[in-house]
């Protein structure tokens, strides 16, 4: 499974390639992710654990389910965003940032409730690292980071939620004071 979705992330930006194989992308996505199953199986029956080998090619992936997720939530098709970050999520459970963008794009999809319980575990992993004094954002899911929080905030704020949306904000900057849109955000919701 793993093979097969190098195969098709090989074909992603290859237009002779993309013409016979055009959901490539989506493909060499989902392959990753029935991979990312059958190697957690595997781990739990304490056998052969291929993912640590293979992380940096799972934040291939990754990188390109969020720049896939953040187009559509550019051209406000949050239902195919929500796949895309979903994926990006599943690829790696453990990484906050996509686990706060999957939830933020549950939101705008109008999945309220799930997308709430995601984004309040996102918030409070983040309140307890900024507790800490510093945390290191992963530099390939970095725009996950400052999206999630930007339009989290943005999403508060449309909702009416003005001062929760500031909150957001204030916790963001504690994260990454050197941010400029963050910056900008938070004087705009002052």
């Amino acid at each position: 499974l793993l093979w097969i979705s190098m195969c098709f992330n090989k074909f992603v930006g290859d237009e002779e390639m993309e013409v016979f194989y055009p959901s490539c992308a989506k493909d060499a996505l989902k392959y990753g992710v029935k991979f990312k199953k059958k190697d957690d199986k595997i781990k739990s029956k304490d056998g052969d654990y291929l993912f640590d080998a293979n992380v940096d090619y799972i934040y291939t992936l990754i990188e390109l389910a969020l720049v896939e997720g953040k187009s559509y939530m550019a051209l406000d098709n949050f239902s195919k965003a929500s796949y895309y970050y979903k994926i990006a999520s599943n690829l790696d459970p453990e990484n906050q940032e996509c686990s706060m963008m999957k939830g933020v794009a549950y939101m705008y999809n109008r999945n309220t409730k799930e997308g709430q319980l995601i984004i309040d575990s996102s918030l409070d992993y983040y309140k307890a690292k900024a507790q800490e004094g510093g945390y290191k954002v992963n530099e390939k899911t970095y725009n996950a980071f400052q999206d999630g929080f930007i339009y989290y905030a943005n999403y508060l704020r449309s909702k009416g939620k003005t001062n929760e949306a500031f909150d957001a904000m204030a916790l963001a900057i504690k994260l990454d004071p050197e941010n400029k849109k963050f910056i900008a955000l938070y004087k705009e919701l002052s």
